[in-house]
């Protein structure tokens, strides 16, 4: 019982420190009132000695603090750390701090924590995006793959410049296309609008129409006919996958010698190859998918 009864009075002088303690901070937390100044309207300045007064009552309550931390009943903060803090917020408060007082009201309780916000912070955030839902944050990419999207879509470095024509020293854009199993080395320069392919004219190698003008399709979508010379060396496949191989090669050759063709170039489709091939052939059957002539007997 004697153990218990002296645990007691232990909480109870704690008790009794933490509530001394928290009077000294409402006090400290109020401004200087007209009875303390007329209290010592006789000083030369009045303010100041209000100020010294409380930093006695400071003093008192620290002498109580050390007592308690000596008799080792209330061992921690230390003695200088809390008059410190003491210290800070007496100076505070004597500096007239607009937002400490306002604050103060809301402990308080003079004023709503919710009349505080609306009058005090809401107005600083009007107007900015919200978080949007909690499921998109939480599933949002990683900040490096968020980057490499930025730099993807050239959205990192701001404004995308202009792209400059690629020509060699003699002012001649080179690409290769493709088609099937053919494929098409292909040389664009500024010129008369002279169309060699494997060094013959183009109507001496595509003398089909429909070839030749499956060739020609990009120079007649840009509207170059006759403006730009042209060279294709072209190799294997057949008559028409040449034809599309050099129409894919000069699409890409035009595209480097002037960058801004290559908006009107892909909504005609020229600057995509053409994926497609030549099923191969089965086994059991006549080709890709034809069958024999079944026989019932």
């Amino acid at each position: 019982l004697h153990a218990l009864h002296r645990e007691n009075e232990e909480t109870e002088k704690r008790l009794d420190f933490l509530q001394t303690s928290l009077l000294a901070h409402l006090k400290l937390s109020e401004e200087i009132q007209p009875a303390e100044l007329e209290a010592h309207a006789g000083s030369a300045n009045p303010v100041a000695a209000a100020i010294a007064a409380r930093r006695q009552q400071l003093a008192a309550v620290k002498d109580a603090y050390d007592r308690l931390v000596y008799s080792h009943v209330f061992p921690y903060p230390p003695a200088a750390q809390a008059a410190a803090y003491y210290t800070a917020l007496e100076m505070s408060v004597n500096s007239k701090d607009k937002g400490a007082l306002e604050f103060q009201k809301v402990l308080e309780g003079d004023v709503s924590v919710w009349d505080y916000w609306f009058g005090k912070f809401s107005k600083q955030y009007e107007g900015l995006p919200g978080l949007g839902s909690m499921e998109k944050i939480y599933n949002q990419a990683d900040e490096d793959v968020i980057l490499r999207e930025m730099a993807r879509k050239g959205a990192a470095g701001g404004p995308k410049a202009a792209a400059e024509p690629k020509v060699d020293h003699l002012g001649r854009a080179h690409a290769v296309g493709g088609r099937k199993t053919s494929t098409a080395q292909v040389y664009v320069w500024r010129g008369s609008g002279r169309v060699l392919v494997n060094r013959k004219p183009i109507d001496a190698y595509f003398p089909d129409l429909l070839m030749r003008s499956a060739a020609l399709k990009p120079l007649a979508v840009t509207g170059l006919m006759g403006q730009v010379d042209v060279l294709v060396q072209v190799d294997g496949g057949g008559v028409s996958g040449q034809a599309q191989a050099a129409a894919h090669g000069i699409a890409k050759a035009l595209r480097r010698l002037d960058p801004s063709l290559k908006a009107t170039l892909r909504a005609a489709g020229l600057l995509k190859r053409d994926p497609r091939m030549v099923e191969r052939k089965k086994p059991g059957k006549a080709k890709a998918r034809k069958s024999f002539a079944w026989v019932k007997r």
